[in-house]
């Protein structure tokens, strides 16, 4: 099965603000963190507004929470690895 990809466009000023959660359920949108890909660099849990993404101290090891993501996908592109990823 092919995965479908969905471009949102959104004013310029509104770019670094959160896709609201009832964006992600009307789309059916998902957050898929591919473990695989991940390097534990902690760049996205900076980007994540509600906390899914984190990491445990002193371990550095990162944890994925699907049930706090709001799905706005802003850990997407600061993810160097790509291990981020919204798909419909």
């Amino acid at each position: 099965m092919t995965k479908k990809r969905l471009m949102l466009d959104f004013p310029t000023h509104l770019l670094d603000q959160p896709v609201t959660c009832e964006l992600t359920r009307k789309y059916d949108l998902d957050v898929v963190w591919h473990q695989e890909r991940c390097i534990q660099c902690t760049a996205c849990t900076s980007a994540c507004p509600t906390g899914a993404l984190s990491v445990q101290r002193p371990e550095m090891i990162m944890s994925f929470d699907q049930d706090r993501c709001m799905g706005c996908g802003l850990c997407e592109p600061v993810c160097p690895y790509r291990a981020m990823e919204v798909v419909c």
